[in-house]
């Protein structure tokens, strides 16, 4: 045995030789494709979807073998050109098409390297595209793949597999189904297409581009008595819930919240292993399956909306709590209690009580009362809009109320959340359909602009000097946010005379060298450099310092120390520093 094998063993060099001197003289498919004049539309298409560096194996003819081998039938240009305008101006230029241009050239590609008297007549081959085949036709007439496209250039040959040339796009059954036609297809969504009929939406899903969140059988079965109490309107609605517009594909998924057709928000978040949810519940099994103009992500949860799930509004609730109604009479004073009504709505309420309104004062109440306009204003500086913020959402930041202020949130390590330095929540997570209620010990009361706090805090020095600058004082009353490091009067003193031997210029210089744009509040603060308005760096570093309490953690801008942190302002944050700080070069 060894001997025979001995005696042919030069005959089966000198053939693996000649093989891969043959695969030699060719390139990738990807290369062979740029060659070609009349694929250019292919190269830019395989581009744009991220696959031309699947078919270009890098390996050099010596190891051809290691190359995996794959058949693509390839469209000309005129191919793509002679499809539905739509089709071709989304596929092949529109980002958010990207996973249909992808499974569309996948449908074009099978395994293995198939040469065309390899094909035979009524054979399907299955490609790229998951659950997916073509047909073969083969007549004297010559090869076709599903009826119509003729492959006009056989046997294309390349290191890595062969191409045909083909003279129409392929068109997978996505590219002409809509929406309810590709639920429909599937078995695990038969009960979501029977409501949907149900709830007379499919002409909806038929009209528009989509992301639907689909619950599967098992979903449906698990939510079936819920459901059945549901009339017509209600079930809308939760389908609706599930509908997003636009479309979404798994890679493009993030972290967040995205807004539905319903007009509330679904909760998207990611495990470590990069797998998404929806709402903290539903987890999706299977993703991109697509339409013409949308996408299906299967998920294993019917999504109920807080409309549905919770029958009661903000107001509603509100004017049931005994402890809320000095709220409820302001609310109804001013209008709020309307806009907090609307089952449409998306809103967060920080909610006083009576007992922290009597802490106002007395009198204070009626006057407010008869102050609907201030009212109002502090009525809105209690309500986060377009977001239900519960407590295991609310982190450590600054929020923007409905009044366009700031509102400082500080979350501490037990879970308790403080506001604006002094008022707790009692209370969390009181669900509305349209928001969450918290229940706070104290009336928020909106800052002051950043020009008018630091009047209100008593930095006469500071405010003096940027008084001289109209459009800098412009600037802090209505621009931002801006976080303001505000040097006392005493660290004024200590260099008057350099103040007053600076130029106008070099003083307002000076004076942009203290504001860094956006809200960097204690806790947010890291050390390093930020830039400023005078668009020069000031260092933050932090370290030990010893106070009446003892050692503790500290911050310096540049040789400043910070010695009051977070003075809140409508529009930023300023924080107190013991020097006036001199920008490099002035």
């Amino acid at each position: 045995m060894i001997m025979i094998m001995l005696r042919y063993f030069p005959l089966f060099l000198a053939a693996l030789f000649a093989t891969i001197t043959d695969a030699s003289h060719y390139k990738s498919i990807t290369g062979t494709a740029v060659d070609t004049d009349s694929l250019e539309t292919l190269v830019q298409a395989l581009t744009t979807a991220n696959l031309a560096p699947s078919f270009d194996c890098q390996y050099s003819y010596y190891y051809y073998y290691w190359c995996t081998q794959y058949t693509v039938f390839a469209p000309t240009n005129d191919a793509f050109d002679s499809l539905p305008s739509a089709l071709r101006k989304n596929y092949l230029k529109k980002d958010e098409y990207a996973e249909h241009l992808k499974q569309l050239l996948s449908y074009h590609v099978i395994n293995g390297s198939l040469r065309s008297n390899g094909i035979y007549d009524g054979y399907r081959y299955r490609t790229l595209l998951q659950g997916e085949s073509v047909t073969a036709a083969v007549s004297k007439k010559g090869v076709f793949l599903n009826g119509d496209a003729k492959v006009v250039v056989p046997d294309v040959l390349a290191t890595n597999g062969v191409i045909h040339i083909i003279n129409s796009v392929l068109l997978p059954p996505f590219a002409t189904n809509d929406l309810v036609d590709a639920l429909s297809s599937y078995n695990i969504f038969e009960s979501l297409v029977a409501a949907v009929s149900k709830a007379g939406l499919a002409d909806t899903l038929k009209s528009g581009k989509f992301t639907v969140f689909a619950p599967v059988e098992a979903a449906f079965a698990a939510s079936s008595d819920a459901l059945k109490k549901l009339n017509i309107k209600q079930l809308e609605q939760v389908l609706l819930y599930h509908v997003v517009p636009g479309i979404i594909s798994y890679d493009s998924l993030r972290d967040g919240v995205i807004t539905t057709v319903q007009g509330t928000t679904l909760h998207v978040t990611s495990s470590h292993s990069h797998r998404f949810s929806i709402n903290d519940g539903a987890s999706i099994m299977y993703s991109n399956i697509l339409a013409r103009d949308g996408i299906v992500h299967a998920i294993d949860h019917v999504l109920i909306p807080p409309s549905v799930q919770y029958s009661e509004t903000i107001t509603d609730i509100a004017k049931k709590t005994a402890a809320l109604s000095t709220l409820v009479r302001a609310l109804q004073a001013t209008g709020l209690d309307e806009a907090l009504d609307d089952r449409k709505g998306d809103f967060t309420v920080f909610a006083p009580t009576n007992r922290a309104f009597q802490m106002l004062g007395e009198g204070v109440v009626a006057k407010l009362l008869g102050d609907k306009s201030k009212l109002k204003d502090i009525l809105k500086y209690h309500v986060l809009s377009d977001v239900r913020a519960y407590s295991s959402d609310i982190t450590n930041s600054v929020l923007t109320t409905l009044n366009g202020a700031n509102l400082l949130v500080h979350k501490q390590t037990g879970g308790r959340i403080q506001l604006n330095g002094k008022i707790w929540v009692e209370t969390y997570d009181i669900k509305a359909s349209n928001g969450v209620i918290h229940i706070i010990d104290g009336v928020l009361l909106p800052p002051e602009n950043i020009v008018d706090t630091a009047v209100a805090n008593n930095f006469d020095s500071l405010v003096n000097e940027v008084g001289k600058f109209s459009d800098l004082v412009s600037e802090l009353s209505k621009g931002g946010p801006y976080t303001v490091f505000a040097p006392t009067d005493a660290a004024f003193q200590d260099v008057a005379r350099v103040v007053k031997g600076l130029s106008e210029d070099q003083l307002k210089k000076v004076l942009q060298y203290h504001v860094v744009p956006g809200n960097i509040v204690s806790f947010t603060l890291k050390q390093g450099s930020v830039r400023t308005l005078s668009q020069k760096d000031v260092h933050i570093n932090f370290l030990w310092r010893w106070g009446w309490n003892g050692w503790y953690w500290g911050a310096k801008v540049n040789d400043a120390y910070i010695n009051t942190f977070n003075v809140l302002a409508s529009n930023g944050v300023i924080h107190v520093i013991d020097q006036v700080l001199i920008p490099p070069n002035l």
